[in-house]
């Protein structure tokens, strides 16, 4: 099975009262390392801890790519 990749050409931002989903973008590295470098987060997620805001960027630039 094939993933169709045109439907995410454009990533829509969803928004509600407490929640706002949208692209994940550069600037993001710093929230996107404290998120995943918490065990407790990663609890029921096989994937390491995140050693450091690089790995952040480099999990974005990867993201990115497609």
């Amino acid at each position: 099975m094939e993933l169709n990749f045109k439907c995410f050409e454009h990533f829509p931002a969803l928004q509600t009262d407490r929640l706002t989903l949208r692209r994940i973008i550069s600037k993001d590295a710093k929230r996107i390392f404290e998120m995943r470098k918490n065990s407790r987060n990663n609890e029921f997620i096989l994937r390491p801890n995140m050693g450091n805001v690089e790995n952040a960027s480099e999990f974005i630039r990867l993201v990115e790519s497609g």
